[in-house]
């Protein structure tokens, strides 16, 4: 916050909420992933294991030739 005030974690919260929606539903070059994005939900995973995902979902594209 500018002039060094505090702000809440609910208020933080609550913007970034509001900064990704308006993000999604701009006209301009939107937030949506692409077509064929593979999405990789990382909350249960160690850094070690979402690598681990990413690196094999990488090579599966390539050996299907879609990388």
């Amino acid at each position: 916050m500018a002039g060094g005030g505090t702000v809440s974690y609910d208020q933080v919260l609550d913007d970034l909420r509001q900064r990704d929606e308006r993000d999604a539903r701009r006209a301009l070059a939107p937030l949506n992933p692409a077509e064929d994005a593979l999405l990789l939900d990382t909350t249960d995973l160690s850094i070690e294991a979402a690598v681990e995902q990413a690196a094999k979902a990488v090579e599966d594209r390539m050996r299907q030739g879609r990388a």
